[in-house]
């Protein structure tokens, strides 16, 4: 079984990788390459869309973090 912990830092990581990305968009756009995929254009169109993904990740660290285990 998963360890709560190794859950939380990967949760971690995706969150600092979301907001990053975030950040970097301020108005313009962000290229990215995620391993073994094409390129992707981020536009500052989807903001909303990371923030909320952002806000989600974070809740569930949150909760994983406050379960008794």
């Amino acid at each position: 079984m998963t360890k709560p912990g190794s859950i939380i830092e990967e949760l971690e990581r995706e969150r600092a990788n979301i907001d990053q990305l975030w950040a970097g968009l301020g108005g313009r756009q962000v290229r990215v390459h995620a391993a073994g995929a094409s390129e992707a254009v981020v536009t500052a169109e989807y903001v909303d869309g990371l923030k909320q993904a952002s806000n989600a990740l974070n809740k569930a660290i949150m909760a994983l973090k406050n379960m008794d285990i």
